[in-house]
């Protein structure tokens, strides 16, 4: 089971992760007890993105995985004993990932209007979802897996079956960009 206080931040140097959720500044964290410790920072590791991370997800206690501008989607072994996996496919920088805390899957969204779904046991791409006529924004799993909502800077926020990787519905109505989208858990 992850741990429900880790955090992770990703930014000009990268990703970055800690198991607590109180971490602030380069040179370390303190905890709600005071206590100093390091959290997990692989800005200057090799394998890192190429330019800023623009997005973080853990896919359970010791895989997270991030996008960036480099127009990939990373994953990371947490414990740091392996380089992270760079997983390719868009042609535009990475806007958004999330994952599933079982670590089987994760979803990625970009400028290039595309919404991804990643095999993380196979480390290949599962589907292709488009539709969206602009940058895709935000992407979220559904709690169960099955369905992946997408927001697009076309207005538009579309809901996509993972399995099948077909669209499921539009909900349009939005007169401007669509900055984020949520899936409610039931």
């Amino acid at each position: 089971r992850p741990e429900r206080r880790s955090i992770g931040s990703a930014g000009r140097r990268g990703p970055r992760w800690c198991p607590c959720a109180s971490c602030a500044g380069a040179g370390g964290a303190r905890d709600a007890r005071g206590d100093r410790h390091d959290p997990v920072d692989p800005g200057g590791a090799p394998g890192r993105h190429e330019g800023a991370a623009t997005s973080v997800a853990f896919a359970g206690a010791r895989v997270a995985v991030s996008g960036g501008r480099d127009r990939t989607v990373r994953v990371w072994d947490l414990s740091g004993r392996r380089e992270p996996t760079v997983l390719e496919g868009h042609g535009e920088t990475v806007t958004s990932v999330d994952a599933l805390l079982d670590g089987t899957r994760a979803v990625s969204g970009s400028a290039d209007g595309t919404v991804r779904l990643w095999d993380l046991r196979g480390l290949t791409i599962a589907r292709v979802m488009e539709g969206h006529r602009a940058q895709v924004s935000c992407v979220r799993f559904s709690a169960d897996g099955m369905v992946v909502a997408s927001a697009a800077w076309d207005g538009t926020a579309r809901l996509w079956d993972t399995e099948a990787g077909t669209l499921l519905g539009v909900l349009e109505g939005h007169e401007a960009n669509l900055t984020a989208v949520g899936v409610h858990p039931a």
